[in-house]
């Protein structure tokens, strides 16, 4: 590698193939709004990283791959994470790049698209959402974030997200957690509260329809959200697209980046 600044894309990754698509597409709108900068990429995930390695696929972790990039005569690095919240996986990213950072001149760690200090993403985002699920007669969207396990402050991105698009006056749009809060128990009591609701619509509100979307929103198995809102009579639809696979989030996260490199946030 031939260059003096690289920018490490850093997402937490997935071992379904066709998921990978959306975090590739990230990464690539990521690099074209760092001109100047070679990119690379790293997932945080451990397991992902163990399954994908028994497949014969090497990914390297944060430290794994800063350590290439310092053997490689790189001066300078920029780690920009896919993550969407400032949660424990974000937390243990930039404490392994940090840890990292006496082998460089220079290293700056990004922060996530729904971090506390990026209210105009919210309001971005909010707007794609919108414009994505555009009110029907009788049906409403339910949307599966991660969620931040515990009670975790991260966990305030989703109900930030969601009074946004209720100032926004949308109101068939609803957003739970598989793994934090909002529950998807709580959002299935204020279903059941709303009149004439007849479809749903499932959607991961995550960076790739990956093993969640799969299996805890779209899985025939008894638990899933899409069996339980099946078991209630209502008539269910998954979309299998992460938010990844959108033009406008891949826009969103290229003009989060820069703003950053220019120092404007």
């Amino acid at each position: 590698m031939h260059t003096e600044r690289a920018l490490l894309i850093a997402s937490f990754g997935t071992t379904v193939p066709a998921a990978e698509q959306d975090i590739a597409a990230v990464e690539a709108a990521l690099a074209a709004a760092a001109p100047g900068w070679t990119p690379a990429r790293a997932y945080t995930s451990g397991m992902v990283r163990r399954a994908l390695a028994e497949r014969g696929q090497q990914v390297d972790g944060v430290p794994d791959a800063l350590e290439k990039l310092r053997a490689a005569g790189v001066r300078e690095v920029f780690v920009q994470p896919t993550h969407l919240l400032n949660g424990a996986e974000y937390q243990k990213l930039r404490a392994e790049a940090l840890a990292a950072a006496p082998g460089f001149a220079k290293l700056r760690v990004g922060l996530p698209l729904l971090d506390d200090n990026c209210t105009e993403n919210y309001l971005a985002l909010s707007a794609i959402l919108e414009k994505l699920y555009p009110a029907r007669e009788g049906e409403a969207v339910v949307l599966m974030g991660h969620g931040a396990k515990g009670k975790h402050k991260a966990n305030a991105a989703y109900t930030s997200l969601q009074v946004m698009l209720e100032l926004a006056r949308v109101r068939n749009i609803w957003i739970g957690t598989v793994e934090g809060w909002p529950t998807f128990e709580e959002i299935h009591s204020r279903l059941g509260g709303c009149r004439g609701l007849r479809r749903i619509r499932l959607a991961p509100l995550m960076l790739c329809a990956g093993d969640h979307a799969l299996h805890d929103m779209a899985g025939d198995g008894p638990d899933s959200w899409k069996s339980i809102l099946a078991a209630d009579g209502y008539e269910v639809e998954c979309v299998m697209q992460g938010l990844g696979s959108q033009p406008q989030v891949q826009a969103l996260y290229a003009y989060h980046l820069s703003k950053q490199l220019e120092g404007r946030q």
